[in-house]
């Protein structure tokens, strides 16, 4: 319970659908027929897509047993102690259990030391050191700023009682700079065929978040659907609403209801681009070539 089965959850194989499309031993497909997700898919073709991804999360056996452990260890937390006879024969304890002071005097240890960012160049000139030395030392200056510890707490609580720890980079429009948000999990839509590796890496085709903001801002995020947002909140604007968020390696895109909201590339990435140089051959004449430059992610 709580800590404990955080901690065995790591080597566990608890994160694999079982039944119909076994991983280990199955040749040939091993998930449900699934259309390959572009930026050109139509809107009715992307809708069926993310109902699919919803299908199988909601209907996978994972799912279901890890809500209710999540739900007996967030009553533990809390202090909600079950106290009926039924529950002690079963070998739940009645009362007294340790696992909020477990958890809370776990969660310091764990963030004593300060995250320390690890800036390398392949680059040993003078400029390429003092611009690791300038990477460092603003990173220094986010995880102060951000208080990333803190936030590594609530995640690594997240993890010990509900058995999933997710931070997520985002992009904050008032500071004009990225931060990290921690994200609760029993708001998220994962791949029940998906593994988490050494790296700490989700191999899973998608994540959905559901996120809420108010009408009047999503109308201004997504002008070409003001008609469809202003019939959901019947033209209240205050009204919040409930929407997903996609990803996938490749692109991000937002649903409410039937409806795709907005779509478009990863914007963690920074695509492949072409760029014209100036360039003067042997004979002294100047022309433009195209200069190839792969895209890395940021």
């Amino acid at each position: 319970m709580g800590l404990l089965d955080g901690f065995f959850t790591l080597g566990a194989d608890i994160n694999k659908t079982k039944g119909e499309f076994p991983q280990d031993t199955k040749e040939g497909p091993v998930s449900p027929l699934l259309p390959q997700l572009s930026l050109d898919m139509p809107d009715e073709k992307l809708i069926a897509l993310k109902e699919k991804w919803e299908k199988r999360w909601n209907g996978s056996d994972f799912k279901q047993e890890l809500e209710k452990k999540q739900r007996d260890n967030e009553d533990y937390w809390l202090g909600k102690h079950w106290e009926n006879v039924a529950d002690t024969e079963s070998g739940r304890p009645m009362a007294d259990n340790l696992i909020f002071e477990s958890v809370e005097t776990f969660l310091p240890v764990i963030t004593r030391q300060k995250p320390e960012p690890f800036v390398r160049t392949m680059d040993n000139s003078t400029e390429g050191l003092q611009l690791a030395d300038d990477v460092k030392t603003k990173l220094e200056f986010d995880v102060d700023n951000n208080k990333l510890r803190k936030k590594l707490q609530v995640m690594s609580r997240y993890w010990a009682l509900y058995h999933l720890g997710v931070i997520k980079t985002v992009w904050d429009a008032q500071k004009n700079d990225y931060d990290w948000a921690v994200l609760r999990p029993q708001k998220l839509i994962l791949d029940p065929d998906a593994t988490i590796n050494e790296e700490g890496e989700y191999s899973g085709d998608c994540i959905g978040e559901y996120k809420k903001d108010k009408a009047e801002k999503l109308v201004q995020l997504y002008p070409d659907k003001v008609d469809y947002i202003t019939a959901q909140v019947r033209g209240e604007m205050g009204t919040e609403l409930q929407f997903i968020e996609w990803w996938t390696r490749d692109y991000v895109f937002w649903s409410l209801n039937k409806e795709i909201l907005g779509k478009s590339k990863n914007p963690h990435w920074n695509e492949d681009q072409e760029l014209q140089t100036p360039f003067m051959d042997e004979m002294g004449n100047q022309s433009m070539q195209t200069q190839k430059i792969t895209g890395k992610n940021h």
